[in-house]
């Protein structure tokens, strides 16, 4: 049935999608909370703009990525961490703007190619070293994962936020917002 939409909850504009909460304008989901603006991701948690993905957590604007945590504008790399603008990337952490790395070493296109399928199929979970915050074009901010905020003193996963204090899970909106005191789970 075209629109199906089956145990869902707290979520709106969704499109043939199963088992999501806490999610937005979405299309073939399954399986995810704070998943949004996504398509054709599954098993994902704190998942934006992202699709054909599996297994993302706290991802942004990733495609086609396996087994990924925290990581940013990538490109089909699997069981990475922590990656920012990263392509053709497998068993990877704390890359920024690489491509063909296995084991953060840089490949050759063709080399890669090569060695590639026999890490494809390896399910480790590799143990990364962790940054202590995940701070982006933030300016007087303590707390973690953070975006575009100013002022703002021990918010988690906040975004668009000014002089702020407490929070946690807050998503911009259409402006940012402004003195929010102890504030969860809102779209500003």
């Amino acid at each position: 049935m075209e629109g199906t939409i089956i145990y869902n909850n707290q979520t709106g504009n969704l499109k043939n999608c199963y088992m999501l909460s806490n999610s937005d304008y979405d299309e073939i989901c399954l399986y995810g909370k704070w998943v949004n603006r996504c398509d054709k991701v599954i098993d994902a948690f704190k998942t934006y703009d992202s699709n054909n993905s599996y297994s993302a957590i706290n991802c942004y604007n990733v495609s086609f990525c396996f087994y990924i945590y925290n990581c940013k504008d990538c490109f089909q790399c699997y069981n990475c961490c922590n990656l920012i603008q990263c392509k053709f990337c497998i068993d990877s952490s704390n890359l920024v703007g690489q491509e063909y790395c296995i084991n953060n070493t840089h490949y050759s296109k063709e080399e890669y190619e090569k060695l590639a399928p026999q890490y494809r199929n390896n399910q480790l979970i590799i143990q990364w070293i962790q940054k202590n915050m995940d701070l982006i074009q933030t300016e007087n901010c303590s707390g973690n994962f953070i975006s575009q905020c100013r002022n703002s003193h021990l918010c988690y996963d906040v975004e668009g936020m000014d002089a702020s204090k407490y929070c946690c899970d807050l998503k911009k909106g259409q402006s940012d917002s402004v003195l929010n005191y102890d504030v969860s789970y809102f779209g500003a």
